[in-house]
């Protein structure tokens, strides 16, 4: 205890003066510590986020290179050279501009370590100067369409910022490039002085537009006074439509992703008329809204199935230019160039139509006509049949099953005849059958294996057999059975081929027969029809036919027998006999002769049989006794 208080008075003061300086050196991490964080927030800049990756295929590399001058100049820290600007936009680069780059850094290329020529070299590459237009022609082209306000102003600004205009230049422009009912609302207001206030006003107008409700009389299609109707004009087909001078065509068909499309805030409509065709850079992943028909084009001796798009909104039949040189379709030009724009304005090329192909035979089951297109640049819809189209044939279109249940009235008599064939001695000849594909010993036969002559029905005749009904007989009635639909569309095809054919035509007979379905090896079906109820019905037409076999065996044992009467070997019509039978009658035709039932050359084997052969004992003297055939 005595030591513990001669050190006490030492002690206390030393551990306050210990406890003074921690404190003084907490303070003092602790104001190093927000120092530095300030120091660094000051110098870090903000956070910018990398561009994608350029493949140097697709777009421009614009925005990728000014990203890239406001990270240099944000970090400019960290980018002090340009090697390492350069090693920076090279990481960004993909597909052929980054194999570009590799060649040459591999190469010791001097452009790797200078930023701005490395950049210009890139542009250079993959950016030729003829790619496209100039931005000057591409503003001077721009119009609103059918686009709002903002989307134009948009790419006009763009355009715009590419150039050293002056804003007068850029203002005119601007209000000549927007639709007509927006410039129609600018005529009673001031004039715009600036392009900012010309912008600002035709936004205002567009938003107010938009937002009230259109009256009735909006949406209904006004009669056009500026155009006169030109008479129609015949067609191949025997129709009539509209001629090809109505002004410029326009695209109305849209592939929107949007589920409420916004209407068109207008109704008043422009001279054009519209063609089917989807629209640069449109979404077109809706295919269940496109009415895809099956057609058959017959090119010569060559038939060709496509599919044609069925559009309402196209104001001609049209065809993809790269389709009708596939295709070998003649093309002739038109009476007069017609420009074809989308329904923005923006113009399909080529620009403007200057060809269309000559008649071309289309067929759609059984309906066929000759057809004219108009050739125009739609890889993505390569056949067109438009609204002229659907005005002349009239069909009834099931819209939910994308198929044609009927044709018109004026088809029936016109693109709908029977095409029935007969072997009369007036129809042409057949085309002569694929002899390679017939054996040898059958190509004398070629004819029974035309595919022609198969699917004709024999001329008519004096002697036609008649098919009777036996008096009161009660005929089968059809009935109805559900069926599936493979069966329905093999069912379908069938009768259409029959009737094509004129195997079948249409009747008012109550009396059917059954239709069934046999399947195939190959996985199809085959159609077949059971008419033993009504051969039941039917009389009977029974004769007795001799067999082969009774004359040939009979002709083979015809004898030779003198005499004046009998001199003629008559085998067709009957046999020898005599009451004095010859002891060993030598037979004509030798017994074990083969006689073909095509070909029975009798005459050449009884002359073969009978050379040099010594005249009978019976034969007066000084006569020449030589049988011959009848």
């Amino acid at each position: 205890n005595s030591h513990r208080r001669r050190i006490n008075p030492f002690w206390y003061p030393r551990s306050t003066t210990i406890n003074t300086l921690k404190d003084s050196v907490l303070q003092l991490s602790t104001s190093m510590t927000v120092l530095q964080r300030q120091l660094s927030g000051a110098t870090a800049g903000p956070r910018i986020a990398l561009p994608d990756k350029w493949n140097g295929v697709d777009g421009r590399p614009d925005g990728l290179l000014a990203t890239l001058d406001m990270i240099f100049e944000c970090y400019s820290s960290h980018y002090e050279t340009s090697r390492a600007k350069v090693a920076l936009l090279t990481s960004l680069l993909s597909g052929h501009a980054q194999e570009w780059a590799a060649a040459l850094y591999n190469g010791k290329s001097p452009i790797c370590n200078d930023y701005f020529l490395f950049s210009e070299e890139l542009r250079k590459t993959f950016v030729p100067a003829s790619g496209e237009r100039a931005p000057d022609s591409q503003l001077l082209h721009l119009r609103q369409g059918s686009f709002s306000v903002c989307h134009y102003a948009s790419e006009f600004r763009t355009l715009s910022a590419k150039l050293s205009w002056g804003d007068d230049a850029l203002r005119a422009l601007f209000i000549e490039g927007l639709a007509d009912h927006i410039r129609d609302e600018m005529t009673g207001k001031e004039a715009p002085q600036t392009l900012d206030a010309a912008v600002d006003l035709a936004l205002r107008i567009d938003q107010r537009i938009l937002t009230r409700p259109p009256p009735a009389q909006r949406w209904s299609r006004p009669p056009s006074t500026h155009m006169p109707s030109p008479p129609p004009w015949t067609t191949a087909a025997g129709g009539t439509r509209p001629p090809l001078e109505r002004g410029p065509l326009r695209i109305l068909r849209l592939f929107r992703t949007s589920p409420s499309p916004v209407p068109s805030p207008s109704g008043k409509r422009r001279s054009q008329v519209g063609v089917g065709g989807a629209l640069p850079g449109t979404s077109t992943h809706i295919v269940s809204s496109r009415f895809s028909l099956r057609v058959t084009f017959q090119l010569g001796h060559k038939r060709v199935e496509l599919e044609a798009l069925l559009d309402s909104g196209a104001a001609d039949n049209f065809i993809d230019q790269g389709l009708a040189s596939q295709l070998g379709i003649s093309l002739e030009a038109v009476t007069r160039f017609i420009p074809v724009t989308s329904v923005d304005g923006h113009p399909l090329q080529p620009y403007p139509v200057q060809s269309q192909t000559q008649p071309v035979l289309m067929s759609i089951g059984l309906h066929s006509e000759h057809i004219h297109f108009l050739v125009i640049s739609a890889p993505s819809s390569p056949l067109i049949l438009g609204y002229p189209w659907l005005q002349l044939h009239d069909p009834h279109v099931l819209w939910s099953e994308n198929r044609i249940l009927d044709w018109g009235p004026a088809c029936r008599q016109r693109c709908l005849l029977p095409r029935t064939s007969t072997c009369s001695r007036e129809s042409p000849a057949p085309p002569p059958a694929d002899i390679e594909s017939i054996p040898a010993s059958y190509r004398d036969l070629a004819e029974v294996f035309s595919k022609q002559r198969a699917s004709t029905l024999p001329p008519h005749r004096p002697y036609d057999v008649a098919i009777d009904l036996l008096p009161g007989a009660v005929l089968p009635r059809g009935r109805l059975f559900s069926l599936s639909p493979a069966e329905n569309r093999a069912m379908e095809d069938y009768i259409a081929e029959a009737l094509q054919q004129g195997f079948i035509r249409p009747s008012t007979s109550p009396a059917a027969a059954g239709f069934f379905f046999i399947k195939k090896k190959e996985g199809g079906l085959r159609p077949c029809i059971d008419y033993r109820g009504l051969n039941k019905a039917t009389v009977k037409n029974r004769h007795r036919l001799p067999l082969l076999s009774t004359p040939l065996d009979s002709l083979s044992r015809l004898a030779y027998r003198p005499g004046s009467k009998n001199t003629k070997a008559d085998a067709l019509s009957r046999q020898f006999s005599s009451s004095v039978p010859d002891p060993d009658p030598d037979p004509i035709i030798p017994a074990e002769r083969i006689v073909a039932p095509l070909r029975w050359p009798l005459e050449d084997s009884i002359r073969r049989a009978l050379p040099g052969e010594p005249a009978p004992p019976e034969t007066p003297p000084g006569r020449l006794y030589v049988p011959s055939c009848c």
